[in-house]
């Protein structure tokens, strides 16, 4: 494959520097239940789960700053500067409040298993006041457009694209619309996006496009399998026929998504293209996590009756599924919503409602 190595959001733990590898290995062990209690040995293994993967989010940004000298201890790493950045990275990439909070405590958590005894209270409130507080102060209004809307733009920035000669611009620009289009319809996350490959995840199944994503490329490390709305098949189709080959210019890739010079466009390409996106379409820049809000706020408005069919559509956790669709999983539920559209644009008399909900079948 022609592809280039994606950076990762999160390090995974044999990434990690060795030093802190050991000292946690070490410290999530019991020791003298008098002497040396081990505050890792007490933690559930799912709570240690999660804090490995906060620190790996703390390792990775610090080494896309040239921050990560691997001879540093740990503890000299984290300073106030630092956390102030940090913050303000995760708030520019759309992080929701709870996830940053979650992050911060994950840090602490970490620092106060590699460095027993070690005082690190202060990571959460790096300013003197906690990170809630500061989320409170600098969060502005989330701004959460229709899915409608979301899904109409890109379809917009491919038919202008189309029109256009096969310029790399156009090229990226077709790209990006469909991102947006696919991002607006069926609000998979980020990573599951940046991961699709063609003749794997992507597949041409009974007359439509399909996603279908392993277990180790969900959240909810459940298989998530799904079809793509027919509206967007003639759009996948030239994308795959004709824009992507153009974009490869001869290199060679099973990825979905490709940049302008042949290589696999990175998660954090995506994030940067929907970031800058957006700000120019709507005047605030929203990441990709958003158009998940966006299906979350606009299926229950269209039916009130099915607050299913959101949890569903996302895929969201397995318990949340098993409350709202005891016997109906992801792709019941795309269906579900799928019909639901249907049947509004049938109910329809206004040719502007038409227009607007014709965009998601």
């Amino acid at each position: 494959m022609g592809t280039s190595p994606i950076t990762p959001v999160y390090w995974r733990f044999d990434q990690w520097p060795q030093a802190e590898q050991a000292a946690w290995a070490r410290n999530i062990l019991p020791g003298d239940p008098f002497d040396d209690p081990r505050y890792g040995s007490a933690l559930a293994e799912d709570t240690l789960k999660k804090a490995k993967k906060g620190y790996g989010r703390w390792l990775s940004f610090l080494a896309s700053k040239n921050w990560l000298d691997p001879e540093e201890p740990a503890l000299a790493r984290v300073t106030r500067p630092r956390l102030r950045v940090y913050f303000r990275t995760l708030l520019k990439a759309d992080y929701a409040s709870g996830s940053i909070i979650s992050l911060f405590s994950d840090l602490e958590r970490v620092l106060k298993i590699l460095v027993p005894g070690c005082d690190v209270s202060w990571v959460c409130k790096p300013d003197g006041v906690t990170i809630y507080s500061l989320l409170r102060k600098t969060q502005r209004a989330l701004v959460v457009p229709h899915s409608d809307v979301l899904f109409a733009w890109g379809l917009g920035m491919m038919d202008d694209a189309a029109a256009q000669s096969l310029k790399s611009a156009y090229l990226t620009s077709y790209r990006d619309g469909l991102l947006i289009a696919m991002f607006a319809s069926r609000g998979r996350r980020l990573r599951s996006m940046s991961l699709l490959r063609v003749g794997r995840e992507l597949l041409w199944h009974d007359g439509l496009f399909r996603i279908e994503l392993t277990p180790d490329q969900v959240k909810t490390t459940k298989h998530d399998r799904f079809d793509l709305p027919a509206r967007l098949t003639p759009y996948v189709s030239r994308y795959l026929e004709v824009v992507r080959p153009a974009l490869l210019a001869g290199h060679s890739s099973e990825a979905v998504w490709i940049t302008r010079g042949g290589k696999q466009l990175s998660r954090s390409g995506i994030q940067g293209c929907i970031l800058k996106l957006s700000k120019q379409r709507f005047g605030t820049a929203f990441g990709p996590h958003r158009f998940r809000h966006a299906i979350g706020t606009t299926a229950p408005l269209l039916d009130p009756a099915n607050p299913g069919v959101a949890a569903g559509l996302l895929g969201i956790s397995p318990e949340v599924l098993e409350r709202h669709y005891n016997r109906a999983g992801q792709s019941q539920a795309t269906t579900v919503f799928g019909k639901l559209i249907d049947r509004k644009r049938r109910e329809a008399q206004d040719t502007s409602q038409i227009r607007g909900l014709r965009a998601w079948s």
